[in-house]
């Protein structure tokens, strides 16, 4: 599922490694929701943000989920940096 991902949405990161927290959160029905973004709406709040670290794939789940799915496991492991950016 993750290499569908990384064909959908075509983009370089620069690690495509998870923290095993992350990674036991990770389930097929949240990969999914993933799945379903558009692109182009994807592609634009990238290019919106303020700050944008290197973008890591564990960093690339983090901000979608943040913006667009809303899981309530993993915005606990959501770092805050990330939220501290994206609620400004």
């Amino acid at each position: 599922m993750i290499a569908m991902l990384k064909t959908k949405f075509r983009l370089k990161f620069i690690n495509y490694e998870l923290s095993n927290c992350l990674e036991t959160l990770l389930n097929e029905a949240f990969l999914k929701e993933i799945y379903k973004l558009d692109r182009t709406e994807v592609i634009q709040f990238l290019f919106k943000l303020k700050y944008f670290s290197p973008l890591t794939f564990e960093y690339f789940i983090f901000l979608l989920n943040f913006k667009f799915i809303r899981n309530e496991s993993i915005l606990k492991i959501t770092p805050n940096d990330i939220i501290n950016d994206l609620t400004e």
